[in-house]
């Protein structure tokens, strides 16, 4: 499903507290910027690490995945973790 979907823009501003900018083309996330972030920068470093080329099918949920990922979630990496299962779900059908 996400590999047919047009490029798009994803910001999570300041007011999120997240700070986290990223363009998804054809299902992939080819650039990730963390600007006015909460997160510490070994968090940021691993995080575009985990998710700059990720092909948004591979995750069923995104607090599992990075948890995954980056091990323990701090509160901040948990709000990301949460916004982006709210704005970029894996439709039920998809999961198995």
């Amino acid at each position: 499903m996400w590999s047919q979907t047009p490029q798009f823009d994803l910001e999570l501003g300041a007011l999120d507290d997240i700070g986290l900018s990223m363009n998804v083309q054809h299902g992939i996330i080819k650039s990730l910027e963390l600007k006015d972030s909460r997160l510490s920068a070994r968090t940021q470093e691993d995080m575009r690490d985990a998710l700059l080329e990720l092909k948004l099918q591979h995750v069923r949920n995104w607090s599992d995945f990075l948890q995954d990922r980056l091990g323990d979630l701090d509160e901040p990496t948990t709000r990301v973790a949460k916004r982006l299962d709210q704005l970029l779900p894996i439709p039920k059908l998809m999961r198995s």
